[in-house]
């Protein structure tokens, strides 16, 4: 059976309209019915990490995730984002440190580094790190937002 990307679609909606729990209902109905779309679950859990208040829930797909695929270095990387951004830097460091060793490529890792660099405080580390994760080809719209 197709994967009903319009379902996930309005599912995210939902979220961004911070009606939670009925996006948290729908999300929850389709991984059910697709439990093998884990690219599927760790982008939802990349869009939810936004949202404080889907934190644990974004964290339970990164955990399946990585049962899914303990060795997935992007699962590893959105588990150093949750940490980060809830404030936890020495996990964070910990979860980029495990992704950066098995092979997270170099634009993603530059910009989660920026971004620990910007949480201690040192703004001029952490724009450098994120102008290289540019040039190393990161071109998300995440960074960009991050005044070059």
């Amino acid at each position: 059976m197709p994967f009903p990307f319009g379902k996930a679609n309005e599912a995210l909606l939902d979220v961004c309209l911070r009606k939670y729990n009925p996006g948290k209902a729908k999300l929850n109905r389709l991984f059910e019915q697709h439990p093998d779309n884990i690219p599927l679950q760790s982008e939802v859990a990349a869009t939810l990490l936004e949202h404080k208040e889907l934190v644990t829930y974004a964290d339970s797909l990164i955990n399946h995730c990585l049962s899914y695929n303990p060795k997935d270095p992007q699962f590893m990387a959105l588990k150093a984002k949750k940490y980060l951004l809830g404030g936890n830097l020495n996990q964070a460091k910990e979860w980029l440190d495990k992704a950066q060793k098995n092979r997270l490529p170099d634009r993603v890792g530059r910009e989660l580094e920026g971004d620990i660099a910007l949480l201690e405080g040192n703004v001029v580390q952490a724009k450098k790190l994120w102008k290289e994760a540019s040039v190393l080809g990161n071109h998300s719209l995440r960074l960009r937002k991050k005044n070059l």
